[in-house]
Formats: C-alpha cells, sequence, structure tokens
C-alpha cells in the first residue's frame, strides 16, 4: 500500500493502529526478555548459549564520589574530576567514566573503593538477545 494515495483521515486512523501495534509488540518483547532472563536465573546462568547473555550494566551517583577529593592528591584527583566552573552557563562538577575512577580508588584503598561502592547505581538485568549476525562472530 503507497500512503501517498490514502486518505488524510484515513492515514490517521492507520497511524493510530500502527502504535497501538507497536506498544502491543514493544510488551511482548518485554515478556519474553523477562521469561528468558527467568530461565536463565532458574539455572543460574549468564547465557542461554546461541539465544542470549545475560547485560547487567550500572551507573554511578556521581555525588556519592565526593569524599575521595579529599583522599586523592591533586594530580590524581585532576586526572579523574573537573570541578564546576562557570562559562556562559554553569558546568557541574563532572567525574570521568567509572572506569577511570574506580582504577583510581583501587589505587587508594578501602576509603575511596567504598565511595565508589556508594556511587554504585545497579541497573535491573536483561536478557541481550543474540543476533544472527553475532551468532556467526
Amino acid at each position: 500500500m503507497d500512503i501517498k494515495d490514502v486518505a488524510s483521515q484515513n492515514l490517521h486512523t492507520l497511524y493510530l493502529a500502527t502504535e497501538e501495534e507497536i506498544r502491543s509488540l514493544n510488551i511482548r518483547i518485554h515478556e519474553i526478555e523477562q521469561e528468558l532472563l527467568a530461565r536463565m536465573q532458574t539455572e543460574g546462568a549468564t547465557a542461554i548459549p546461541g539465544v542470549c547473555e545475560l547485560e547487567q550494566k550500572t551507573t554511578y551517583d556521581q555525588t556519592a564520589y565526593t569524599p575521595m577529593k579529599e583522599l586523592l592528591s591533586d594530580e590524581d584527583l585532576a586526572k579523574v574530576f573537573t570541578p564546576g566552573h562557570e562559562g556562559t552557563v554553569w558546568v557541574p562538577d563532572k567525574w570521568k567514566p567509572a572506569g577511570q575512577v574506580n582504577a583510581m580508588a583501587r589505587r587508594y584503598g578501602n576509603k575511596a573503593l567504598a565511595c565508589v561502592e556508594n556511587a554504585r547505581i545497579p541497573q535491573p538485568p536483561r536478557a541481550k538477545i543474540i543476533r544472527s549476525e553475532e551468532k556467526s562472530k
């Protein structure tokens, strides 16, 4: 069907119906992911070979790193932290990516590692579906 030949009112109806189909499909995808995740968790597995892998991302609360400012040397702090400053707009404090901050914290020991642990915000696990192009690798 060429949508250029469809009347505007019918396009509107088609649009709304397509939106509903997408919502339904997204719900179905979520249900499938949850079932795959449940199967992996039941088996204590991190993958269903050729089907999916467990994916767990973690974000970090930047404000929970703040006590590390007192622990790191000025030189090391400069490697992983940019203080807030004013430009044409206020630029807030910013820590480097978690991997760099974690590496620095390991060098400083338990107090710095506790800051990193307090900053962790675990994300819910997901079933990462293996696509056919990934299977061939």
